[in-house]
């Protein structure tokens, strides 16, 4: 049996065997990239709620000139999202990946170290 769809011939096997076209959006991966912007932006909204913003405290930026913030009034909560919604988790991951190596790192070179004494040598260097 031939089926004639939009002016070109199909044959009715091939629509009954042809399975339906996946859906992008339902693919493992962009749920792990809506997963991730969700609870990107839900830890920030957690974590930006306590942060209180120092607007006029002279007695502290007299003792820290260096670390004085002049932007804290223009700060806005839309204006983090972009970055809490795409790189947030993924740093947070990454980091602390990159700590337990270290971790690991620094207990494997304090391997047969006698605890209160001071490092020396080859171990000095590289911790």
């Amino acid at each position: 049996m031939v089926l004639v769809m939009l002016g070109t011939p199909i044959l009715a096997s091939t629509l009954i065997t042809t399975p339906p076209p996946q859906l992008w959006y339902y693919s493992w991966y962009m749920i792990l990239i809506y997963l991730n912007a969700i609870l990107g932006i839900i830890i920030f909204e957690f974590y930006y709620r306590g942060v209180r913003r120092h607007m006029a405290f002279e007695e502290l930026h007299a003792q820290f000139p260096l670390l004085r913030r002049f932007d804290a009034h223009l700060w806005a909560r839309w204006k983090f999202w972009p970055s809490a919604a795409t790189v947030m988790i993924p740093r947070m991951i990454l980091s602390i990946i990159f700590f337990l190596v270290m971790w690991i790192g620094v207990c494997i070179l304090l391997i047969g170290h006698q605890e209160g004494k001071p490092y020396s040598g080859c171990r000095r260097f590289l911790i």
